[in-house]
């Protein structure tokens, strides 16, 4: 695989990786690997725009780095049960709204999900009402996180359309729209594939 991608960026990627991914048996080092990489070049690209173009893409990646480290931080814990110091080696920096000792003490807090409660209650007051849902169980709770996490986007999206519309932000608000529709497709598409009730595929979306 190294060979192959010899002459792309990808190759330094699954270098620095090897060692991980051969003592796990597991491609799940090379995978955080590439997320990390991914948000870098995101950021990278988008100190070259316009200032007020700057401004807002940052805050949309960053915003969405923070999703991401919150869902991350969630399942590295209950799921995975990886270390305080695994976990933040593999959590992505320049989140907007969290920073790297947030999710320190959000990881050795009794009730891990008090990060993302936090986070309603100071920056988006409108999604208090996601707080007041209840769900036992583990995958339950994670489903009620991630489609918490999802409106904490769609919050971004709203706030962004509703400004002046001459920016890049209306046109990185489609394209997260658009990227969640096709999710939901694909996600449709697979509960089909392993036939899963009515039910069960509107949970999941």
């Amino acid at each position: 695989l190294q060979a192959a991608l010899k002459e792309t960026p990808y190759s330094n990627l699954i270098s620095r990786n090897a060692e991980q991914v051969s003592e796990r048996m597991s491609v799940f080092p090379f995978e955080i690997a590439l997320d990390h990489f991914f948000y870098q070049q995101l950021l990278e690209r988008a100190e070259k725009l316009h200032p007020a173009d700057h401004k807002i893409t940052k805050r949309f990646i960053g915003v969405e780095i923070d999703m991401q480290n919150i869902n991350w931080l969630i399942r590295f814990k209950d799921f995975y049960n990886l270390s305080l110091e695994e976990t933040l080696k593999y959590i992505i920096p320049q989140g907007y709204n969290i920073a790297m000792e947030k999710i320190e003490q959000a990881y050795n807090s009794p009730n891990i999900t008090d990060i993302l409660s936090e986070l309603i209650r100071q920056k988006y007051g409108a999604l208090s009402t996601f707080l007041t849902s209840q769900s036992s169980g583990s995958y339950a709770r994670l489903i009620l996180i991630e489609r918490i996490l999802e409106q904490i986007m769609l919050y971004e999206i709203r706030h962004v359309m509703a400004g002046y519309p001459f920016t890049i932000g209306i046109i990185l608000a489609y394209f997260i729209l658009k990227g969640n529709e096709i999710k939901k497709i694909m996600t449709i598409l697979n509960a089909k594939l392993y036939n899963l009730s009515e039910e069960r595929i509107k949970a999941c979306l």
